[in-house]
C-alpha cells in the first residue's frame, strides 16, 4: 500500500512539473506573433526614458520587438502608443511583439501612455534605407525627465507609475 501511494506521489509530482512547463511556454508563446522570419523582425531596444527611431519599407509587414531591459522598464515607458497604426502595447520586461504593414511613405510618431517619452517611425520607399531600429538618445534638451520616486514596498517607479 505505502509503495502505491509514493508512485502515485511522483506521478502527480511529474505532472505538475510538466503542466507547469506547458503553461509557461503558452504564456511565452502568447507575446510573441504566430508567424516570425528574420527578415521581418526589427530589434528596438528602449531605455528608461527614450525610444528608438526605427526605419522601415512600404508595403512590407514586419514585427517590432521593443526589448525592455529590468532596469530600463518603469512607469513611464512601460506602454507604447502607435495610434497610425492603431497599436496599444504594454510592455513587460524581455521581448514585446507588434506586428504592422506600413501602407505609406512618411514619418510616424509614436509614444509612451503619457506622450511624454516618443519616439519615430520612418517609412521609406522599398529598397532606399534598410529596416530597423537606431538605439534611443536621451539628451538634455529633451523636454521630459523621467522622475523617479520610491514607492512603500522598496521598488521604484516614475511619473506615479
Amino acid at each position: 500500500m505505502k509503495r502505491h501511494l509514493g508512485k502515485m506521489i511522483v506521478w502527480a509530482l511529474i505532472l505538475t512539473c510538466v503542466t507547469l512547463a506547458a503553461n509557461a511556454a503558452e504564456k511565452q508563446a502568447k507575446n510573441a506573433p504566430s508567424e516570425i522570419t528574420a527578415e521581418t523582425v526589427v530589434e528596438a531596444p528602449i531605455t528608461g526614458s527614450a525610444y528608438p527611431a526605427i526605419t522601415l519599407e512600404v508595403g512590407k509587414p514586419v514585427t517590432l520587438n521593443f526589448q525592455a531591459d529590468a532596469t530600463q522598464l518603469n512607469g513611464c515607458n512601460n506602454e507604447i502608443l502607435i495610434p497610425d497604426f492603431d497599436i496599444d502595447k504594454q510592455l513587460a520586461v524581455g521581448d514585446n511583439y507588434v506586428t504592422l504593414t506600413p501602407t505609406a511613405v512618411g514619418e510616424y510618431s509614436y509614444s509612451c501612455w503619457m506622450n511624454m517619452i516618443q519616439g519615430k517611425i520612418y517609412v521609406v520607399e522599398a529598397g532606399t534605407a534598410e529596416p530597423g531600429a537606431q538605439a534611443p538618445q536621451a539628451s538634455e534638451s529633451s523636454a521630459f525627465r523621467c522622475i523617479m520616486q520610491s514607492n512603500n514596498d522598496g521598488s521604484s517607479s516614475c511619473c506615479g507609475r
